[in-house]
């Protein structure tokens, strides 16, 4: 007899859910993920983190917070969706330091653009 599950289980990390907080936040992949950007750029990740998840940020509505931030946060969940994409559709499981270094080389490409496009205030000595 042939059973099918029907609960969505969690492709990277096999927990039995996986809904959208789990994925990014959750998961001890995203977790590893988010410390490792933490330890790098040393309680950075911890404002895009946040910043990510409170609903009541817009991204027209940032104040004076550096682009450079929301590249970091959006490069990071960027990295985990496709990392899951990649175990769900090619069974294709990267490690957390490869997924780290596509999160470092997107943010870093970013900065190399926004001071080659005069905005030096953005310039961050992680980065550069």
């Amino acid at each position: 007899m042939l059973l099918i599950s029907l609960v969505p289980r969690a492709v990277l990390c096999g927990s039995l859910l996986e809904d959208i907080n789990h994925i990014f936040l959750e998961c001890e992949v995203a977790m590893t993920l988010w410390e490792m950007m933490d330890a790098r750029f040393a309680g950075v990740a911890s404002f895009a983190r946040n910043f990510c998840v409170n609903k009541d940020a817009s991204f027209n509505d940032r104040g004076n917070t550096p682009s450079i931030l929301f590249a970091l946060c959006f490069n990071t969940l960027y990295s985990i969706w496709t990392a899951r994409n990649k175990a769900v559709f090619e069974h294709l499981r990267p490690s957390n330091y490869i997924i780290f270094a596509k999160i470092l080389a997107l943010t870093m490409d970013y900065a190399d653009i926004s001071i080659s496009e005069g905005n030096k205030k953005y310039k961050h000595s992680g980065f550069i």
